[in-house]
């Protein structure tokens, strides 16, 4: 059984609160189901944030990562309850609910292109690829996602040994998904090294793709290779005659260069999503 493949059981006795026991792939289903202008979760997006509880509740999906809650389709009373008896501390939805938001956390944004052909700038010295050394891919990653390193615009302090989780293991879960395609992986070479690199996410049924993640090695930042690199992906998008590209950079003070990057690519914003306390 791939992991993709596991069915999540959460038991809730309450008749409001019965909630079914589904799986990773029927929870991207759905999501693909309900794309469009106004949706949030892409498949792609569920692919690489993995929930480690799911649960259908009504007309709305339910899944936690053990301490922030999300929600897809409608929000009920039931739905919300869930996620607190998930024992989130937070709930992340793009529509307004009535619960206290958190002003103060990091929030992300909806930005989308058309997936239309896009004039590549490329720089001296870098080839564009795909994954040629499963190892070597893991390590670029692994750097470019260090969160010592990260561009905060607004200098964080982490534990020492704080690190990526990127590694073998979850390497081997996001390429066993049913939306992966080593064909959509865009990776940046330089001297045979890879040194950016981003997983396209291409669900054909809605025509949309997601970009996540995407990152640069710190040696290689402010040469462009972020930008280039997303070009890359609406190109090979397009190719696909898809329909539209979404990435969810963070949207707060704290983090900008993403968002600034994407809105270079002609990214523009759709949607923000919002922070609730669930105590």
């Amino acid at each position: 059984m791939r992991p993709s493949d596991e069915r999540y059981l959460l038991a809730i006795d309450e008749p409001l609160l019965e909630a079914a026991c589904v799986s990773q792939v029927e929870l991207q289903h759905a999501a693909s189901a309900a794309w469009g202008a106004s949706a949030w979760w892409h498949p792609g997006g569920l692919a690489w944030n993995r929930p480690v509880s799911i649960a259908e509740v009504g007309d709305g999906w339910v899944w936690s990562d053990g301490e922030t809650a999300a929600l897809l389709g409608t929000v009920t009373p039931g739905a919300v309850e869930v996620a607190r008896r998930l024992g989130a501390l937070h709930l992340v939805h793009h529509e307004a609910i009535p619960l206290p938001e958190v002003a103060d956390l990091p929030f992300s944004l909806d930005v989308r292109r058309p997936a239309e052909e896009i004039t590549l700038t490329p720089i001296r010295g870098v080839r564009l690829g795909q994954i040629e050394n499963s190892g070597m891919f893991i390590a670029c990653h692994r750097a470019a996602w260090n969160p010592h390193a990260l561009p905060f615009a607004i200098p964080r302090t982490f534990r020492a040994e704080a690190a990526s989780s990127f590694d073998a293991a979850r390497w081997d879960i996001v390429r066993n998904d049913p939306w992966f395609d080593p064909d959509l992986v865009v990776v940046a070479y330089e001297n045979d090294e890879p040194v950016a690199s981003c997983i396209v996410w291409y669900d054909a049924r809605s025509g949309a793709a997601e970009i996540e993640p995407l990152g640069v090695v710190p040696r290689a930042r402010g040469r462009g290779l972020a930008r280039l690199v997303t070009q890359e992906a609406v190109r090979r998008v397009a190719s696909r005659r898809g329909r539209e590209v979404v990435v969810r950079p963070r949207g707060d003070d704290e983090y900008p260069v993403p968002r600034a990057v994407y809105a270079a690519c002609g990214f523009v914003v759709n949607q923000r999503d919002r922070v609730y306390r669930l105590n």
